[in-house]
């Protein structure tokens, strides 16, 4: 028998609690139970519809987000977790990361991510400085975070943040109380988010430093981490594995290939099992 090659996957969940100017991907903001419901039965229509043609690649790392994987009900997580299982061949170790909101997490959502391997919860925080609450419009998550940490992260090791880096309206002295912020959270993994009009926007070597003396290495571009705690899906598609996608505006590179999902969601709740239904482009990889 051959040798499976090893692949990673990504489920798109565009819903977001609000629609953020900074943000670049496809989200929808807003949602309800029978709208998230419908769209997560499209998701299990189109991995069911094409498991066979990835059945030579072995799912070594599952991605859930785009919006909030978080504004999902866990027995639809859960539902989603057991189709990929049951029909894709998947790595027994192989980690589940989902974005999330720290507004969202519940002790009755948790109970159900606790029965998926999550290895990673990367809350989108953006920033922890007070001084930032003109232009985030969020209220400060640190006591929820402490309490999500409570429940289940201190002992696994799996909370995680994406800060925003390069906003026009942060000031260089926010961002570093917000990097402060965050070292002093029970964390373990960081993602640093360029804004889209700063996008070469990087760390000066203080802040570089301060990351360093939190025990945090910079192992891949704008991601940090604690030793033994860096992301498997981002080593793995660095080092050039096919990223398997699916869902709204999911975009997926397969045998050098790419093909990106429609964005209308109409389209892709009706015809979710049509491959080219619901495939708006395709192109050669690189």
């Amino acid at each position: 028998m051959e040798a499976l090659t090893p692949a990673v996957l990504r489920l798109q969940i565009p819903f977001c609690a609000r629609d953020c100017a900074f943000c670049q991907k496809p989200r929808l903001p807003g949602w309800d139970s029978q709208r998230l419901h419908s769209y997560v039965q499209a998701l299990l229509g189109e991995l069911r519809a094409n498991a066979d043609s990835f059945s030579d690649r072995e799912v070594c790392a599952i991605r859930v987000g785009g919006g909030n994987a978080t504004a999902l009900e866990g027995e639809d997580l859960w539902d989603l977790y057991r189709c990929i299982r049951d029909c894709f061949p998947l790595a027994p170790d192989a980690p589940v990361t989902i974005l999330a909101s720290p507004f969202q997490i519940s002790g009755g959502r948790l109970a159900f991510y606790n029965r998926l391997p999550v290895a990673r919860y990367d809350y989108e925080l953006f920033s922890l400085s007070a001084g930032d609450d003109g232009w985030l419009g969020f209220p400060d998550p640190t006591e929820k975070l402490r309490w999500a940490a409570n429940m289940t992260h201190a002992q696994a090791g799996s909370m995680g943040g994406v800060l925003l880096l390069g906003h026009p309206a942060q000031s260089p002295g926010d961002f570093r109380k917000s990097l402060v912020a965050f070292t002093r959270l029970p964390a373990c993994h960081l993602t640093l988010l360029p804004h889209p009009d700063s996008p070469a926007a990087s760390l000066d070597p203080a802040e570089l430093a301060l990351l360093e003396q939190a025990g945090y290495v910079n192992y891949a571009p704008g991601r940090f981490a604690r030793p033994g705690h860096e992301d498997r899906y981002t080593q793995l598609k660095r080092a050039g594995a096919d990223e398997l996608a699916f869902g709204l505006g999911a975009r997926t590179r397969f045998a050098g290939a790419v093909s990106e999902n429609t964005l209308d969601l109409d389209t892709y709740l009706a015809h979710s099992d049509d491959f080219l239904a619901i495939t708006a482009r395709a192109y050669p990889a690189n």
